[in-house]
């Protein structure tokens, strides 16, 4: 019975994927699943958070100029241009670390 009910709650998540964020801590190993709108705001919550001053650096949300490839400071930033440059710096920094262990193993 217990596996059925896992089974059932897994096609469930899996149904909500594109609605859900799904992350694995770096040091315990705990796996966590949330809104992605909850884990925007943690993210920009934490990234805001003015009392660890010195441990992060505010990058301002950028585009690439059409014909030179150049990054260019979005005037106006908005919750979606901060968001993509929190999905693009998170990317970077995930492959970064990856291709970091598997140098190390």
């Amino acid at each position: 019975k217990q596996w059925y009910q896992r089974r059932v709650r897994g096609r469930s998540l899996m149904t909500k994927r594109d609605s859900l964020h799904f992350s694995r801590s770096d040091k315990g190993g705990e796996f966590v699943i949330m809104k992605k709108e909850v884990q925007q705001q943690i993210t920009m919550k934490h990234l805001t958070d003015m009392s660890t001053e010195g441990v992060y650096a505010h990058l301002k949300p950028t585009t690439k100029q059409r014909g030179t490839g150049r990054l260019q400071l979005i005037a106006n930033p908005t919750n979606i241009s901060y968001s993509r440059q929190i999905n693009r710096v998170t990317e970077r920094l995930e492959k970064e670390g990856n291709a970091l262990w598997t140098n190390i193993s």
